[in-house]
């Protein structure tokens, strides 16, 4: 009978065992699901002043981290709050970055909107994709002040430009860039026509951000990041 007894105890952890690996399997499968959607990003639900919840901030090249916070802008496309990069470090190697940690990603779109406050020296405003660190990353950049469209490679902290287009962009307008990337083809967006088309396959996955150059004061809203199978 003690025999028997032991055997159920026996059994019953067992089962306890396989319930809780089971419920493990599942929380994993639900997370990377979750990572399988896309986000949208609007900043209405972050304190103003604040870096909003969820980035880190960053800097490439020289000088000091930039100063990423929520404000309000009563021009923006929908609710009010966007975030702002304001500091105005005037250096010509200084690149202030926002990185998202919520995900990594590796074939994708990523659009945000961003309007060119000031600048003397460069009014850029930046997708950073396939984010490895602050020395190995892909941007793809507005300048206000050059009127183009670039896309760039950080490879240990060197910079090179793989592809470029000129095109107007206005200062203190809102405007949209959009990064779309599948394996090593990356396509750029300026207003949602295609200006860049190009292969590199330097980087396969990374997380991303936002980016600007310089003394640049940009304005961002509605940032969007859409996995795709």
């Amino acid at each position: 009978m003690g025999d028997e007894k032991g055997m159920e105890g026996v059994e019953v952890t067992k089962m306890k065992r396989i319930l809780v690996v089971l419920f493990f399997l599942s929380l994993s499968v639900s997370i990377s699901a979750v990572e399988k959607e896309s986000v949208m990003i609007n900043f209405e639900g972050d304190k103003t002043g604040d870096i909003p919840i969820g980035f880190k901030g960053f800097h490439s090249g020289i000088g000091p981290d930039g100063k990423w916070e929520v404000i309000v802008d009563e021009t923006a496309q929908g609710p009010s709050k966007v975030l702002a990069q304001i500091a105005d470090e005037d250096l010509e190697y200084h690149f202030p970055i926002l990185i998202y940690d919520g995900l990594s990603l590796s074939d994708g779109v990523i659009k945000v909107s961003f309007r060119s406050i000031s600048g003397r020296r460069d009014r850029a405003a930046g997708i950073i994709f396939r984010f490895q660190d602050p020395d190995n990353y892909y941007v793809l950049r507005a300048n206000a002040l050059e009127d183009n469209l670039d896309l760039y490679k950080y490879k240990e902290g060197k910079r090179k430009k793989i592809a470029w287009k000129d095109v107007k962009v206005s200062s203190r307008e809102w405007h949209t860039i959009k990064v779309e990337c599948r394996g090593s083809n990356i396509q750029g967006y300026y207003d949602d026509k295609l200006l860049i088309d190009v292969k590199d396959d330097t980087y396969k996955t990374g997380k991303v951000g936002l980016w600007t150059k310089a003394d640049s004061v940009i304005h961002f809203d509605n940032l969007l990041i859409e996995p795709l199978d």
